[in-house]
């Protein structure tokens, strides 16, 4: 056992381990000051079909999510917003009464969303008498999150689909065309919403958005 006089001097403690949370407080800093800005672009750029919307915490939910996906080589990767709905309290798939399937064809650069059309009954649950039509809209938000005013918005909406149906079974197809941006990602959304009359149902619960997938373009 080593005597009094030759053992090893204390580390100081105020030296190293200060300058090292120091370090780390600045690290940590830096990514929400990233990931929350860029989720203010996305969230922005979705704007136009977020504002009628019950979203309550979802922005926090979102840059929780993107932290996630913050890569070691300092990049964000937004396409861990695959699969968030919008609305928690009336999330899509518990407005959209049939299954609903996408498609992201790489080599014809276009989305496509499809739906059945029942022959009596509406795709969409109606909420109440009031509603008449329903209709789908698909959305794509693409840019660098990185820089201020570079997130796009493209969208096509479908034709208004009668509640009671027609007596013929049909099915709604949409499309949307892009031209890929190396470097740039992006994010495919759905957006289902009901009518009374020519007018937006007033319920949060007739309406809903969930982005069904993400990416970059390489």
């Amino acid at each position: 056992m080593p005597t009094r006089d030759k053992l090893p001097p204390c580390p100081d403690p105020g030296f190293k381990k200060p300058a090292m949370l120091h370090a780390k407080l600045q690290e940590n800093a830096g990514l929400v000051k990233k990931t929350s800005s860029a989720g203010s672009r996305i969230y922005s750029a979705l704007h136009p079909y977020l504002a009628d919307l019950a979203l309550r915490r979802i922005f926090n939910k979102m840059i929780t999510l993107l932290r996630t996906g913050f890569k070691k080589d300092g990049r964000l990767d937004i396409s861990v917003l695959r699969g968030l709905d919008l609305q928690k309290d009336y999330p899509l798939r518990k407005l959209v009464r049939g299954v609903f399937q996408w498609q992201h064809v790489e080599e014809d650069r276009v989305f496509r969303f499809r739906i059945d059309i029942p022959e009596h009954n509406g795709a969409l649950l109606k909420r109440n008498k009031q509603m008449k039509t329903y209709r789908f809209i698909i959305i794509l938000v693409h840019g660098n999150p990185d820089r201020e005013g570079a997130m796009k918005l493209k969208s096509v909406k479908s034709k208004e689909y009668a509640f009671e149906g027609t007596g013929v079974a049909e099915e709604c197809l949409l499309e949307l065309s892009y031209t890929p941006e190396p470097g740039q990602q992006w994010l495919f959304c759905l957006r289902a919403e009901c009518m009374e009359g020519k007018k937006m149902a007033s319920h949060p619960k007739s309406r809903a958005l969930l982005i069904l997938d993400g990416g970059r373009w390489e």
